[in-house]
Order: C-alpha cells, then structure tokens, then sequence
C-alpha cells in the first residue's frame, strides 16, 4: 500500500527521497542544493544540482568528502576534483561490502555548509 506523503517542519535528510537521480545514482536534497553520487567500484562522482535540478558547476561549491568504514569507523579523507560540472574521487573500500560516503557541502556564494551522507555498496 501506499501511504499519502504530508509536507513537515525539520529536517530530515536520511527520508527517502522521490526525486529521479539524472545520472543513475543516488540523490539527496539539502537546503543549499540537491547532491547525487554515483559510484562504481573505486570510482566516485558527485554532482551538485540547485532545486530543480538543473546542474551546477563544481566550482560553486566546496565539498570535502571522507569514508567512513561499517566496523571500525576509521575514517578516511577522499580527496575529489573538480571537473567542471561534478567533482571525481575514488576510494579502495579494500573489500567491504559497504561504506558511508560523508560530504560537507558548501555553497561558495551564502558559505553556508551542510553535511550529507550516502551509503555507497562498491560493485565489484
């Protein structure tokens, strides 16, 4: 069955989300932007979109990435270049099934910064 959505007060960015990701991946919104990731194997993609989804380029925005691993939270910096219309990293899960994909967004023109998390299933 499916249940009506109703408009709320807050935040709550971990809600699913019913907007298409253009690129394939997954999409999340936040106040400044909406942000979709795509990921294949080591490979990372972000993209950063306004509300309506239309692309933003890259250098609008600063985002610093970090993984964080399932059991023993070591966090690691994954470093991400700006090209262009998206930023590109990669990370070596070194063979876990799963990692959390933290990024801090920052809109360069508000400097306002907003966190967002992704979980990112490397596909062999």
């Amino acid at each position: 069955t499916l249940l009506p959505a109703h408009a709320h007060e807050g935040h709550n960015h971990d809600a699913p989300v019913t907007i298409k990701a253009p690129k394939g991946g997954v999409i999340k919104a936040l106040d400044i932007a909406r942000v979709e990731v795509v990921s294949k194997g080591k490979d990372i993609k972000v993209y950063v979109y306004d509300q309506e989804l239309k692309p933003r380029p890259a250098a609008t925005f600063t985002v610093v990435a970090k993984a964080e691993m399932p059991r023993t939270k070591k966090v690691e910096a994954v470093s991400l270049v700006d090209k262009g219309d998206w930023f590109e990293g990669s990370f070596d899960a070194k063979g876990a099934h799963r990692y959390t994909l933290k990024l801090d967004v920052t809109d360069q023109k508000t400097g306002r910064t907003d966190p967002i998390s992704f979980i990112i299933e490397p596909r062999k």
